[in-house]
């Protein structure tokens, strides 16, 4: 729980999502404070701008000359 950055549910399952709903309502505020920063934190591994640099990072890593030994 000090990891959590929210809860999963199945899809479907509206007893699950009443469980999650009533223990996010319950925690105490600096609990949810202490979740909302950790899932924000979570969130900018998934950001555009990560996502573009780590796609073009990958480009140049194909698309470098290949090093040829001098034999």
């Amino acid at each position: 729980p000090g990891r959590r950055t929210g809860w999963h549910v199945p899809p479907g399952d509206p007893a699950a999502l009443a469980e999650a709903v009533g223990a996010a309502l319950a925690l105490a505020p600096q609990e949810k404070i202490a979740l909302s920063a950790r899932a924000r934190a979570h969130a900018q591994a998934f950001s555009v701008e990560r996502m573009v640099a780590a796609t073009l990072a990958v480009y140049d890593e194909i698309l470098a000359p290949a090093d040829h030994d001098s034999r």
